[in-house]
């Protein structure tokens, strides 16, 4: 699949999931029509003295801004609309308005609540919103990848339309309803479906909801092609309904769509120029219409056609442009779905990236090569940025400032190390002594991710003997020998790494150069991005709130050493707060949490960190510590965060690249300085060993917490017990080293 199909699939898919509720509320307050700009309804919504007209210009702004993807500001004035809801009628239509919202945002608890509420109030509905409510009820479904049942949804949904003689509606749930078979691999009777789909599409007349369904068929017929290999012939249709699309559509900003879908037919097609031309048309009806969030796109596919055409530095400037817009518009974006960030975001910043690095390495002067690796840097930075805002669906509020100059790395004795795993290579880009050097290793994705994939399951399992040893060797030729005369000649103390993709699922530590593993060479700690890591500042002697749970409760397992550890613990750190099993519940924790009296925080307990950080937790005696709840506590320290949270029986699920995402994002979204946490669970009594080292160890004079987990892993490593990886490897440092 090429980058622009990715690209079409999951614009149209913003575009798709909308229900285009304002024509079906015919039973309650007349809704605007479609056809007034946002500008028109919010003046509209702003003074009207009429509150019904004042709701339905609500609706339908709602409607629009969610059709454009602009979901945050769609919730936005949904939230308004609530206001002017009256009825249980329109409290029904406000809601199933918000609960289509919640779901693009990745809000599936509050959508699903959304979705209960409406049904129980479907009698009160007009036929067409029923209608409506069971699409909503199909893209959770299709969300919850329940695809049995969302067809069933959108299948009653396309017959019900079809008694009322609503082409249109019938369209928009027998698309949706053949996206979710194509998402379940059901190919039975393609070439039928599509053109039933054809037919109701091509009875419709002008306008925009016209041009929606359009695009959105294009996009069907593009995908069978692509994805499930039909015959090119169809994309004679894709063609064809992108053209009716541009040709019927009202507002610029589904032309924009349109020409750049047009524009994505003819680049996978390498008709070049044509593709440039079009790609252009779609830039300046984006511009037009004012929509950053779709100029973005087409800057990036104008950057695309350019570099395919050799056209670097016109390409270089088109990136840029597209990056620039990208910035300041990526948390409007429907944040939470991987399809979503993985094409329509990381991207760009990758494919900038790699053409910034492959610029650099063609320049002869130095000074240019250092200015032109840092732009390198910046936009590794903001992909990892975005990553960890698109985990947690934009909930943390991160800043950066690495425009300034040489990072921490030109002070100290701290490397910075971002490798990023590309098609063809692994580009490493390593900061140190205010330096910045690029690294290149030839190596394909596919085998990379496999060998790193053999990495994390020969560390995790303690009876795999030696089978990590070839495997960690391979990784450690990629990223780190290439780079050991630069860190030699800053006498390196300390690397701070930044990883991505399957990089993040493994312990560094136990990368090996055949004689030593890593963390025999150097201190380790990782970060999602070195913008969100706080400054670092050496801590006063720390206050410790210690909890532990070595009871099974909630169907988990007991941890018999718990209370050793514990023990142990409050031993080594008498200035502490301890609460153990029926303490250790949720109420307790909450509130000694919100005290500024502890500086660290040490949970002895089942933590689980899964794809949706939203079902990622801290297991209680009696519940379970969200990480949303874990952040809303720590965000009432203000000014005095956590220095340190300490999880010592995480858990994260082998080749779970997001999951792994989770659980370096932690310390960013509990808002600690640093973090210590596992990336698999190991014995319970290797864990209180390795602990207790770590405490021991951090209490020596000018120590670092990096320092000190070394110390404690090095600790593990010198027995014949516990010297496999497996049991001192998956602990992390993450955030600020010192």
């Amino acid at each position: 699949m090429s980058t622009a199909h990715g690209c079409t699939r999951t614009v149209v898919a913003v575009v798709l999931l909308g229900a285009m509720l304002v024509r079906v509320a015919t039973a309650q307050p007349p809704a605007p029509t479609a056809e007034l700009t946002t500008t028109q309804l919010r003046q509209i919504a702003a003074e009207s003295s009429d509150r019904r007209e004042r709701l339905g210009a609500l609706w339908t702004l709602t409607d629009q801004l969610r059709d454009q993807g602009k979901l945050r500001d769609a919730l936005r004035v949904v939230t308004d609309a609530r206001t002017f809801s009256e009825t249980d009628t329109e409290l029904a239509i406000t809601s199933l308005r918000r609960a289509g919202i919640a779901l693009g945002l990745g809000l599936t608890t509050e959508a699903e609540g959304l979705l209960a509420f409406v049904r129980a109030r479907e009698s009160l509905l007009s036929p067409a919103t029923q209608i409506v409510l069971l699409l909503e009820e199909g893209n959770f479904a299709v969300e919850s990848e329940n695809y049995q049942e969302a067809i069933a949804a959108f299948d009653r949904a396309a017959e019900q339309a079809q008694t009322l003689s609503d082409p249109a509606l019938e369209a928009r749930a027998r698309i949706n309803a053949l996206r979710a078979r194509l998402d379940d691999q059901d190919l039975q009777r393609l070439d039928a479906q599509l053109a039933a789909i054809d037919g109701l599409v091509n009875e419709l007349p002008g306008g925009n909801e016209s041009a929606m369904l359009a695009l959105a068929t294009g996009d069907l017929y593009r995908r069978a092609v692509a994805d499930y290999r039909s015959s090119r012939a169809l994309l004679g249709a894709a063609h064809r309904h992108y053209e009716h699309a541009r040709d019927v559509a009202r507002s610029p900003t589904l032309r924009a769509y349109a020409y750049g879908f047009l524009g994505a037919l003819y680049e996978d097609d390498e008709r070049l120029d044509e593709a440039l031309r079009l790609s252009n048309q779609a830039v300046f009806y984006a511009q037009e219409a004012d929509e950053p969030e779709q100029h973005y796109r087409w800057e990036w596919q104008v950057g695309r056609i350019l570099r395919a055409q050799r056209r670097l530095n016109e390409a270089q400037a088109a990136y840029e442009r597209s990056v620039e817009i990208l910035n300041a518009v990526r948390s409007n974006f429907v944040l939470g779905s991987r399809n979503t960030f993985d094409t329509l975001v990381g991207p760009v910043y990758t494919e900038y990236a790699d053409l910034l690095m492959q610029q650099a390495a063609r320049l002869p002067v130095q000074q240019d090569q250092q200015m032109m690796l840092r732009q390198v840097r910046n936009q590794l930075e903001a992909l990892k940025q975005g990553e960890i805002e698109d985990y947690f669906a934009n909930q943390c509020v991160v800043s950066t400032n690495l425009d300034a100059g040489p990072g921490a790395s030109a002070q100290s004795r701290v490397a910075v190390v971002y490798p990023l795993i590309l098609d063809d290579r692994i580009e490493t880009v390593v900061e140190a002594g205010g330096q910045l050097i690029q690294y290149t290793a030839v190596v394909n994705r596919g085998l990379a991710t496999q060998t790193i994939r053999r990495l994390r399951l020969a560390l995790e399992r303690s009876n795999s003997g030696d089978a990590y040893l070839e495997p960690a060797q391979q990784v450690y030729e990629w990223l780190i020998e290439p780079a050991l005369p630069l860190l030699r000649e800053y006498d390196i103390e300390t690397l701070m790494i930044v990883p991505g993709g399957p990089l993040r699922t493994v312990p560094l530590a136990a990368l090996h150069d055949g004689e030593q593993f890593l963390i025999e060479q150097y201190s380790i700690a990782t970060t999602p991005a070195i913008g969100l890591t706080e400054t670092p500042t050496v801590a006063d002697a720390p206050n410790l709130l210690i909890g532990g749970l070595s009871e099974g409760v909630q169907g988990f397992s007991p941890l018999p050493s718990v209370s050793r550890e514990v023990d142990l613990v409050s031993e080594l750190m008498p200035a502490n707060r301890r609460l153990q099993d029926d303490t250790f519940r949720l109420e307790a924790i909450e509130s000694e949490l919100a005290s500024s009296g502890f500086s660290v925080a040490h949970f002895a307990t089942h933590g689980q960190f899964s794809s949706d950080y939203t079902e990622s937790f801290i297991l209680t005696y009696d519940d379970r510590l969200t990480l949303d709840g874990l952040r809303q506590i720590l965000s009432a320290r203000g000014d005095d965060p956590l220095d340190l949270l300490v999880l010592s029986a995480c858990q994260t699920a082998a080749g779970d690249d997001r999951a792994a995402l989770g659980l370096a994002g932690v310390a960013v979204q509990s808002g600690a300085k640093s973090a210590v946490a596992s990336l698999w669970y190991i014995s319970d009594v290797a864990t209180t060993e390795l602990i207790g080292q770590f405490y021991r160890y951090l209490q020596t004079p000018n120590s670092t917490k990096a320092a000190a987990l070394r110390q404690a892993q090095l600790s593990l490593l010198a027995t014949e017990e516990y010297r496999h990886p497996a049991f001192w490897a998956p602990f992390l440092l993450i955030g600020s080293w010192l």
